[in-house]
This record gives structure tokens, sequence and C-alpha cells, in this order.
């Protein structure tokens, strides 16, 4: 009976050693950029942990309600220095963590990541540029 006593206590303690270890890991903002506006917030980070980092970004609208009832998002360019990474497909009236550029992509703490919105609010197209930047 000792024994497993002994055995379930080791798990327990290298289970909570290694939760420490993966929270001290992620929860560092060097991989975390965000971004807004007045009517946009936008947050890109490491979503998962596998062989390679899966890093995703989530897209919110914080704008005027009005303007929700009609708004329609066809796809977000994603940019890391400039160059183009990513287009996602959104093709929705939902407005709500919109998903852009999720795939496993190494990414340096310095990278300057841009994304460009487009879709219309009404019949009325729009494209909206936002920076995002590291450890807001």
């Amino acid at each position: 009976m000792n024994k497993k006593m002994l055995l379930l206590a080791i798990v327990v303690v290298i289970s909570i050693f290694g939760y420490f270890i993966y929270k001290v890991s992620f929860s560092n903002s060097d991989y975390k950029w965000s971004g807004h506006n007045h009517e946009w917030e936008a947050k890109y980070e490491i979503s998962r942990n596998s062989a390679k980092n899966m890093y995703s970004g989530t897209l919110n609208w914080i704008g005027d309600v009005d303007k929700e009832k009609t708004l329609f998002i066809y796809h977000i360019d994603t940019f890391f220095d400039g160059k183009k990474v990513d287009s996602s497909e959104i093709n929705s009236d939902y407005h709500k963590n919109l998903p852009f550029a999720e795939f496993h992509q190494n990414v340096e703490k310095d990278t300057k990541i841009k994304i460009i919105i487009f879709g219309e609010i009404g019949e009325k197209g729009f494209t909206e540029e936002l920076s995002l930047s590291r450890g807001e």
C-alpha cells in the first residue's frame, strides 16, 4: 500500500511540476502580439505546442453595435515583416473570435505583424489595416 501511495505522490508532483513549466513558458509575452483601434481588436499568439509551435490569431469587432448588424467579413490577410504569409477566408457575418493565420511557423520575437481585414458594412466595401505589437 505504501508503494502505491508513493507512486501516486510522485505522479502528482511530476504533473504539477509539468504544469508550472508549461505556464511559465507560455505566459511569456515575447510571443504574444496584440493590436486594436476604435473598431477592431486582434491577438496573435502560441495556441498550442507540438514539435513546432502552433500560432493563431483572433479578431473581434469592438465598434458600433449598429454597424455590426450589417458587417460582413470576406477575408483577413496576414503579413510578417511586410511579407504576406496568409489569407484566411472568413465569409461570415459573425464578428467574435474570427480566426486568422493559424499554422505552424517559427515566429521571431521581433516580427512585425500586420493584418488587413476585407469586408463590407451595409453594401459598402471596406479594408481596415491593423498593426499588432508584441507584449501589449
